[in-house]
């Protein structure tokens, strides 16, 4: 059975198999772990971060997917020293 969920933060089951989830957290430095929606089932393959906050020079990084958790991070460090970032996370 298909299940989705179309918010802000949200998840569809595709076709092969595989869980494709996405939502936004808000990160900075040493903060940032975003919760999954639904858990994976099985495992947590990508997760891929991009700052939609207006700051020059911001980064986001990715790491240590689990099967309900990703950690984000960014580098945003001038004011606001946080940033909106939205995550896209592939799994099965």
């Amino acid at each position: 059975v298909s299940q989705s969920r179309y918010n802000a933060n949200g998840y569809t089951w595709l076709p092969n198999g595989f869980l494709l989830q996405w939502g936004t957290v808000v990160a900075n430095t040493t903060t940032g772990n975003a919760t999954f929606p639904i858990s994976f089932p099985t495992s947590c393959l990508s997760v891929t971060a991009s700052g939609i906050t207006s700051t020059a020079n911001n980064i986001c990084q990715t790491a240590a997917p689990n099967t309900t958790v990703a950690t984000i991070r960014s580098s945003s460090v001038l004011n606001p020293a946080t940033a909106t970032i939205n995550y896209t996370a592939i799994g099965y």
